[in-house]
């Protein structure tokens, strides 16, 4: 099972350093041309938060995967998007959907969060290897 410090740092980004400064487009072009090494496929967003490359959603992690550059710094966010339903009756709620307890067990969605870091992580690294 994963330790606490593991699990605290578990939904930190993942950042490195280009170098040179490049422009998202750029990075996106460079990662679009190598699309396959990717588990999860992307885009390029433009939106309130400024524009960035925002992977779709893998299903069994809850996880989506938001690219961002600044100067020749680049940013690999993991975006937890749980989608819970709970059963219950007389003020008792059970969790039911895809990634709980009673499916996973309690040794599985504890270390989801590691799961989850370990892919951003190779995301990272293939960006880091793509971009040279």
């Amino acid at each position: 099972m994963a330790g606490f410090k593991e699990m605290m740092s578990a939904d930190n980004p993942v950042k490195f350093q280009l170098n040179r400064e490049m422009e998202l487009e750029e990075i996106y072009e460079k990662m679009n041309s190598r699309a396959s090494e990717f588990k999860m496929p992307f885009k390029l967003k433009k939106g309130i938060m400024g524009k960035s490359i925002q992977f779709d959603t893998d299903k069994d992690l809850e996880l989506s995967i938001r690219v961002t550059v600044k100067g020749k710094e680049v940013t690999v966010k993991p975006i937890v998007k749980q989608n819970q339903t709970s059963v219950g009756a007389g003020g008792f709620q059970v969790r039911v959907d895809r990634n709980s307890a009673l499916r996973k067990g309690v040794k599985g969605v504890l270390n989801m969060p590691i799961e989850r870091q370990k892919c951003v992580k190779a995301t990272a690294d293939i960006i880091q290897k793509i971009l040279g």
